[in-house]
């Protein structure tokens, strides 16, 4: 046995998630902040279901890997138990004390009916489609959406949860009080109507999860952006990796979903009636004190605005801190450099860009201007990967020379580095433990340096060498 006896990684991960969890359990925390926490816990739930759990569930799996997924499944049962209790006895109570009652695992009052029946016809009915299992053998589950199995005296059907095309939550008011109901308790309150003089023995909400894995088999004769393109169309058709039902659902009922779906070997998690939980965030409850305060960011150039950024960069460092500061900075930090008559070059390297990045439109522009710019784009920035291709071949058809990562490397470095002719100290750089990108900058905690160090660019030139040429 090894003297240091290491943790898993992935129970490690669990850890983490957890703590997210236990945020949603402070009362001093703002109630709609606990019901984000709550969506953040199984945002990430998702994608550890898609990222690292397919390891575990490989033909040649080890015994001590499929020990490790029982006790991946373990923690996260007891941890679905704490969110199901957090939600149930925390939370719901909150609300109800605002005059607030959201029906979860609540029936429908009757006096709501002709506002809920008008909703499902006016906004729901159109995306709505009605699979009968035994009928089609065709059905294919999508990635990370919601479903209903409703079981019938004569076999089985699966109706579609659209909460990708309507609002997951109906909000109405009735005699001064509030109500939030979920949209698959809306369908289960229609199903008369679309499956009409059926005989309902139940009705219960599932999801799968898929492999999001990416098989690239580097060619040199085709252009990496296309074979990943390529594998991106095949990313939600991989295996299901996590089938996650309503432990309500009786066994046999169960074991013939399974069957209809040949699901043989995707994790089965139990969960409660309602999952896909990531979606609490869009709940409408927007009531003083609900919320925290907009934070507003604190100006990290304070003086002159007019001086330009470079020639203070010249003279000291700067660090920043986002999101307590503003990005700003760095915004007009490639602004400048796609504009000033002294910067002749322009190297970058960028992992997670935003969907629309000023960034991005600024070395797009430098090159028209005349200067050289290179952009590293890693293309394997996990599902970010078709944002980064839409961007590397926009700033390609621009002029701007975009080169990737070899396949063995994932290059997470946020550095860039600006050339200038004709000045005592030429080389600029920015060194930053966050991503290019203004809308994250907003949310996650980073430190970027601005500098005119010529020791330490001369190393980021260096490495950029390494990096677009190889040597």
């Amino acid at each position: 046995m090894n003297k240091y006896q290491f943790f898993n990684r992935d129970l490690s991960w669990l850890s983490f998630n957890e703590r997210v969890l236990l945020e949603a359990r402070d009362p001093d925390v703002p109630l709609m902040e606990r019901f984000r926490f709550l969506s953040i816990y199984s945002s990430n739930l998702d994608e550890f279901y898609r990222v690292r759990v397919p390891a575990y569930n490989r033909k040649n799996a080890t015994v001590p890997e499929r020990q490790m997924l029982d006790q991946i499944s373990a923690t996260v049962r007891a941890q679905q138990n704490m969110f199901g209790e957090t939600i149930t006895r925390m939370l719901i109570p909150a609300l109800k004390e605002k005059n607030i009652e959201f029906l979860y695992n609540k029936p429908i009052p009757e006096f709501l009916s002709d506002n809920i029946t008008a909703h499902f016809f006016n906004r729901m009915a159109g995306h709505l489609h009605v699979v009968d299992l035994d009928a089609d053998d065709t059905f294919f589950p999508a990635n990370n959406k919601l479903y209903k199995c409703v079981v019938t005296a004569s076999g089985f059907y699966v109706i579609n949860i659209p909460s990708d095309k309507v609002s997951r939550f109906l909000h109405l008011t009735h005699e001064s009080k509030s109500y939030t109901i979920l949209i698959e308790d809306i369908i289960s309150f229609k199903l008369d109507y679309i499956l009409p003089g059926a005989v309902i023995a139940g009705d219960y909400n599932f999801k799968l999860t898929r492999d999001a894995s990416l098989n690239i088999v580097e060619n040199e004769a085709e252009d990496p952006a296309d074979v990943i393109e390529k594998e991106l169309s095949r990313r939600d058709k991989g295996k299901a990796t996590r089938f996650l039902y309503d432990e309500c659902m009786p066994e046999q009922d169960l074991h013939l979903l399974r069957k209809y779906l040949k699901l043989k070997k995707a994790t089965l998690v139990a969960g409660s009636r309602y999952h896909h939980m990531k979606e609490l965030s869009s709940l409408p409850l927007h009531l003083p004190g609900f919320e925290y305060k907009p934070f507003v960011a604190l100006n990290g150039l304070p003086g002159n605005a007019g001086v330009a950024l470079f020639d203070r960069i010249a003279t000291q460092d700067i660090l920043l801190h986002p999101p307590y500061q503003s990005y700003d900075a760095i915004l007009r930090f490639f602004n400048e450099a796609s504009l000033s008559r002294d910067v002749s070059e322009i190297y970058v390297t960028m992992y997670r860009i935003a969907n629309d990045s000023g960034i991005a439109h600024a070395l797009i522009n430098a090159s028209k201007n005349k200067k050289k710019v290179v952009v590293l784009v890693e293309l394997k920035a996990r599902f970010d990967e078709a944002n980064n291709i839409r961007w590397s071949k926009a700033m390609k058809a621009a002029g701007v020379k975009i080169v990737y990562s070899e396949n063995s490397l994932k290059v997470h470095a946020k550095i860039a580095l600006v050339k200038q002719h004709g000045k005592d100290r030429p080389l600029m750089g920015l060194f930053s433990t966050g991503n290019f990108n203004e809308i994250t900058s907003g949310i996650y905690t980073d430190h970027v340096l601005l500098t005119a160090d010529q020791l330490l660019l001369a190393e980021m030139e260096r490495l950029f060498a390494i990096l677009i040429q190889g040597k």
